[in-house]
């Protein structure tokens, strides 16, 4: 029986095979149809309705396919670019619809041809999809009152045939910026530009936002951004009491920068932990603190004292303090406590003169055998600056003044020096930003005395052929006067700034900058801001310079 059948199916193969001849047709070709679904054919398993997508990687992208006889409505979460496709699809669908129900994560997705579609006969495989991120710097940025900012964007990819706006959005009404930008296929890898800005307001408060931009309401990239006010010119300054606390043994703190008890205590108030979190800028600080010797407070004999008359005083919450009095100390009372109080040292114990005698032995003692004068913020009367002694063990904070302050208008202001501080690098201009390049200076055209009175020690003062001090004399940067500084004023900039050097862009900490100080016949000093370090140069070499202007 069993040989019988092999027969039959032999005969019937041959009949078979016999029968494809005569018909023209390629026996493999048809085996491989049985076993194939193209595209164009109809099978049990119906048609396929998909596309390309280009562009950035879809993360967390789903699609949804409905429509007339279409099946049961699809679902899927295409993850990577190239092809994709819902599958199934009866013939004679109509009315079908591929409609993004998930916008990638980080990204977004524009669509073509994906409405009132028709399967007839064949699948579809148009509908495409072009995905992009919208590419910002990365923050935060600095933006200060009254000086808009202007940011680069542009596309990751293209956006396909249609352009697309991309909107922009500030989370603080206080800081605007562009409303939106248009891009296309042609344009999407080029930069355009968004302008942020920070107007004039009341307050002195530091204030932040969150640009974010979005496309048909789907947020993508943002940047932080923060801003500093400027309110007041250059004179207003903030006022507040460190967070953290110390005893009375400041010059003996090795975790604090500086080589003196001033030095460190300085360093101590810049510290970004110990400010209140509205004072985030890069504005320096000094230590409302003396000893009568490094620092003096005393009326008539100060030095180094970080109080300036004239300057209106304000709490890091923008509430007024006090304006001091031209003996630069305040009278009482003042307008307002300290916002948060506090109680930390100051050294000052008769208010009539602001002098010092109980001071932790020059703040280089934290042992109850000396005494520390304190104040309170609370008070807005002269227990301000001295509520009475303690010993030197107890931990209090500091009392902290602004000393750098951004003026918005190229120039960075003092109140520690009483100087207004060149913001750009020499050569440079101000428009917002500094622009253009970098000019090197010689102190004289010739290696001798000629630049500085005909001899050793002098100055640049207009004699002799001096490029350094025509430069500065020459600025008119803020209709102010100008003049090379001298090398105490460059290091005492470098000790403002070596915290945070951000007030001053481009500086160049491996590069020596001219003071006007001759060192000898055919040397000038100069100052390297890596470390303060005070050089001698030749005076017909050529250098950087920040001219520097008298009075805030």
């Amino acid at each position: 029986m069993r040989t019988a059948w092999l027969s039959i199916i032999a005969l019937l193969t041959q009949s078979c095979l016999q029968s494809i001849e005569e018909v023209d047709v390629d026996p493999m070709a048809l085996l491989q149809g049985l076993f194939s679904n193209p595209a164009s054919a109809t099978t049990a398993s119906g048609f396929a309705v998909g596309g390309q997508i280009y562009g950035d990687i879809p993360t967390g992208l789903q699609l949804d396919f409905s429509g007339t006889d279409c099946g049961a409505p699809q679902t899927i979460s295409p993850s990577t670019t190239g092809s994709y496709q819902f599958n199934g699809v009866p013939d004679g669908c109509t009315a079908a619809d591929v409609l993004i129900s998930l916008q990638p994560t980080a990204s977004y997705c524009s669509i073509y041809n994906n409405t009132g579609r028709a399967v007839s006969g064949a699948s579809i495989s148009d509908i495409d999809l072009y995905c992009f991120a919208v590419e910002m710097p990365a923050g935060p940025l600095i933006v200060y009152e009254n000086a808009p900012v202007t940011i680069d964007i542009r596309l990751s990819a293209s956006p396909g045939l249609n352009p697309v706006t991309v909107s922009f959005a500030s989370s603080n009404v206080g800081i605007t910026t562009t409303a939106s930008l248009i891009f296309t296929a042609a344009n999407y890898g080029t930069y355009q530009q968004i302008t942020i800005n920070n107007p004039a307001d009341a307050n002195l408060l530091a204030e932040s936002a969150t640009i974010t931009s979005s496309v048909a309401a789907h947020n993508l990239t943002d940047v932080d951004v923060n801003s500093f006010d400027t309110t007041g010119g250059s004179t207003a300054r903030f006022l507040f009491v460190t967070s953290g606390t110390h005893n009375g043994n400041f010059a003996g703190d090795g975790a604090l920068t500086g080589s003196n008890w001033m030095q460190k205590a300085d360093w101590y108030c810049s510290l970004p932990a110990n400010r209140p979190a509205s004072l985030t800028g890069p504005e320096n600080y000094r230590a409302v603190l003396t000893d009568g010797l490094l620092r003096v407070s005393q009326v008539g004999s100060q030095l180094a004292w970080p109080v300036r008359d004239s300057v209106a005083y304000y709490g890091h919450d923008g509430t007024p303090f006090a304006t001091a009095n031209t003996d630069n100390v305040f009278t009482f009372p003042v307008s307002n406590p300290i916002p948060g109080g506090g109680n930390y040292w100051t050294g000052i114990n008769t208010v009539a003169t602001w002098n010092s005698t109980d001071n932790c032995n020059s703040w280089a003692s934290g042992s109850i055998a000396f005494n520390g004068s304190y104040g309170i913020g609370t008070f807005t009367n002269s227990s301000l600056i001295n509520q009475g002694s303690q010993s030197c063990d107890q931990l209090k904070s500091l009392l902290c003044a602004q000393d750098l302050r951004d003026s918005g208008d190229g120039t960075i202001s003092s109140a520690h020096q009483n100087l207004l501080w060149q913001k750009c690098e020499s050569g440079q201009t101000w428009s917002g930003s500094c622009t253009g390049a970098v000019s090197f200076y010689a102190y004289c055209s010739s290696a001798n005395d000629t630049c500085n009175g005909g001899s050793t020690p002098g100055s640049l003062d207009g004699f002799g052929a001096s490029p350094a001090y025509n430069y500065c004399n020459s600025l008119g940067l803020a209709g102010r006067s100008w003049r090379v500084p001298t090398r105490a004023e460059l290091q005492e900039l470098f000790r403002a700034t070596r915290q945070d050097s951000s007030l001053l862009p481009g500086l160049v900490t491996v590069q020596y900058y001219l003071s006007t100080e001759s060192h000898s016949i055919d040397r000038a000093y100069a100052i390297l801001f890596s470390g303060g370090t005070e050089g001698n140069l030749m005076k017909n070499s050529t250098f950087r310079i920040r001219c520097v202007s008298d009075g805030m």
